[in-house]
């Protein structure tokens, strides 16, 4: 007997372009993303989405798929269950199943081994980590082992799903992460370090006429202030600890105000996205007595006080 024909959708022959070369960058700033491919593989796209197959075994993939204006924010806001779900309806065996058979054209039946899924963090990055060993039975054919693994974060109103396949002829896991690890995500790059420990608010840093705005609640919790919102006059309230400084910022408004009386320049105003307020972060460290470093080459904020 021998293998099945195919195991992966050939996606190069249907859409696309193809480019083969050795290590390459894509550098998408518009999809909210840049990565770096390694060595040994050559590209198809398909919209938005990109796959990766290794020159040695095409039956070895990478995908990188984004979708576009999901409802929320960060991975920190999607509930496990949802998560589990899309692996899931992805990877259950009835869906395998077909499309292995549509594929080949003889009917294949997949049985799972084993599956595995949890958290991870790749570059600072949180990631929901599905694993799936299952075998393609048909008969005539070896009954052929393959290996599926999904990552899956959220960033500014974008799922990214990078997934990797393979039979057990090779593996290139190793290249993976490297790939995982080389992602920049434009809509929520942005890292926060307050005293060296990284803050994640629950929605992106932004960068708005060059400067840095911040969901404000996280980080002024962090520096020790309590955060008040007076819905009539569009103006939130940073309180310290001890009582000894307020700072209160209006919506729209170019100028904050601090302990009542001092007044405070703002390069861009208050504003609110997706129903948070966003500040603009240096000027609110400072009023805070903080030091405030931009890092440019880790495009960080490093706070310290």
């Amino acid at each position: 007997m021998k293998k099945l024909l195919c195991i992966f959708v050939a996606v190069c022959l249907a859409v696309g372009s193809i480019t083969i070369a050795s290590a390459y960058g894509e550098d998408r700033p518009e999809l909210g993303i840049s990565l770096s491919v390694p060595d040994g593989w050559y590209e198809t796209t398909e919209g938005d989405s990109y796959y990766f197959y290794h020159m040695e075994n095409d039956q070895e993939s990478i995908a990188v798929e984004i979708t576009k204006n999901y409802p929320l924010y960060s991975i920190e806001l999607v509930d496990e269950a949802s998560l589990m779900k899309i692996c899931n309806d992805t990877f259950s065996d009835e869906k395998m199943s077909k499309e292995l058979s549509d594929l080949n054209g003889i009917p294949v039946k997949v049985v799972t081994g084993s599956e595995v899924a949890g958290y991870e963090y790749y570059n600072g990055i949180k990631y929901f980590r599905f694993e799936k060993a299952y075998t393609a039975i048909a008969d005539g054919y070896d009954d052929t082992s393959l290996y599926d693994t999904m990552f899956i974060t959220v960033k500014n109103g974008r799922m990214y799903r990078i997934s990797y396949k393979r039979d057990d002829v090779s593996n290139h896991f190793a290249n993976v992460l490297s790939l995982i690890n080389s992602i920049s995500y434009y809509s929520g790059e942005i890292k926060i370090f307050i005293n060296g420990e990284r803050i994640s608010p629950d929605s992106a840093p932004l960068i708005i006429d060059s400067r840095t705005v911040v969901p404000i609640r996280a980080i002024a919790e962090k520096m020790g202030y309590s955060v008040q919102w007076n819905d009539a006059t569009k103006t939130v309230t940073l309180i310290s600890a001890d009582g000894g400084t307020n700072l209160q910022f209006t919506i729209g408004k170019n100028v904050a105000v601090k302990n009542s009386s001092e007044a405070i320049a703002l390069d861009v105003p208050a504003r609110i996205y997706s129903d948070r307020t966003y500040l603009p972060l240096r000027a609110v460290a400072e009023a805070m007595s903080a030091d405030v470093k931009w890092n440019d080459s880790d495009r960080a904020v490093e706070i310290t006080k």
